[in-house]
C-alpha cells in the first residue's frame, strides 16, 4: 500500500523506521533524549547534571557559574576585572601587587621590598643596608652608645662619664 498522506494513531510505541518528522513547532519528552548534536535559537535548559563535555562558540551569560577551568583555559586568562574578595590557598606569584588597604600578617621570606611613600608600623626591625641615614633625625633613649671614629657635638650631657682623652681643648 502506498499513500501520499496517512492519518490516525499509531498503536506500536516503537517506530524505528520513522526517521524524519518535518518542523515541529512543539515537542515534550518524558525519559531521556539522546542526541548528537542539540540546535536552539531559544532553549529553557533547567538541568544540566551529568553532562561530561561543554563546547561553546560564543559567550555564555549566567548569574552563577561554577566549574573548575582546565589548564589550557587557565593558562589563557589575562583579566578579571574588579573582584570583591578573592581566597588563594596557595602561593600567589605577581609582577606587582597595588592595594589601597591590605591586611598583610607574615612576609616571612620577602628577599626585596621597595616602598615609594612612607611605611608606618609599630615595630619595624632590620638591618639598614645604606651607611649614611641622613633623614634619621632622633633615636630616643639610647642606653648605651659606642663609637669608632670621630664624634661632633656641640653639646655634651652626661650624668656619668669616662673620658680618656680630651686632646685638642
Amino acid at each position: 500500500m502506498q499513500q501520499q498522506r496517512l492519518s490516525g494513531t499509531l498503536t506500536t510505541a516503537s517506530q524505528p523506521n520513522i526517521t524524519t518528522v518535518g518542523t515541529l513547532s512543539g515537542l515534550t519528552v518524558s525519559g531521556t533524549t539522546v542526541t548528537d548534536v542539540l540546535s536552539a535559537t531559544t532553549a529553557n535548559i533547567t538541568n544540566l547534571s551529568g553532562l561530561n563535555g561543554l563546547t561553546v562558540t560564543g559567550n555564555i551569560t549566567a548569574n552563577t557559574l561554577s566549574a573548575t577551568l582546565s589548564q589550557g583555559t587557565l593558562d589563557g586568562i589575562t583579566a578579571l576585572g574588579n573582584l570583591s574578595a578573592i581566597t588563594v590557598s596557595g602561593n600567589v606569584s605577581a609582577g606587582s601587587i597595588s592595594t589601597t588597604t591590605a591586611t598583610i600578617t607574615n612576609l616571612s621570606g620577602l628577599n626585596g621590598l621597595t616602598v615609594t611613600g612612607n611605611i608606618s608600623a609599630n615595630t619595624l626591625s632590620g638591618t639598614l643596608t645604606t651607611a649614611s641615614q641622613p633623614n634619621i633625625t632622633t633615636v630616643g633613649t639610647l642606653s648605651g652608645l659606642t663609637v669608632s671614629g670621630t664624634t661632633v657635638t656641640d653639646v655634651l650631657s652626661a650624668t656619668t662619664a669616662n673620658i680618656t682623652n680630651l686632646s685638642g681643648l
